[in-house]
């Protein structure tokens, strides 16, 4: 993606902004100060709304890193 954007002379951004939500530096600070035990399993839904069905060519990405935040 990266040679392709820059061979046609295109701006390329990946808009993973969910290292700066609130609710995950919170959720983040308590598993790693031991508050809430640890981490076994994480299970990543969508907005249950999507019929076309692209929810992860759509917003799939943002739920992987959301959960690779932890």
């Amino acid at each position: 993606m990266v040679d392709t954007a820059a061979s046609m002379n295109a701006k390329l951004a990946v808009n993973h902004q969910n290292y700066f939500n609130s609710g995950i530096l919170k959720a983040k600070s308590l598993v790693e100060e031991g508050r809430i035990g640890e981490i076994v399993m994480l299970r990543g839904r969508d907005k249950a709304g999507r019929r076309s069905g692209n929810e992860f060519m759509e917003i799939g990405t943002h739920i992987a890193d959301m959960m690779l935040c932890f």
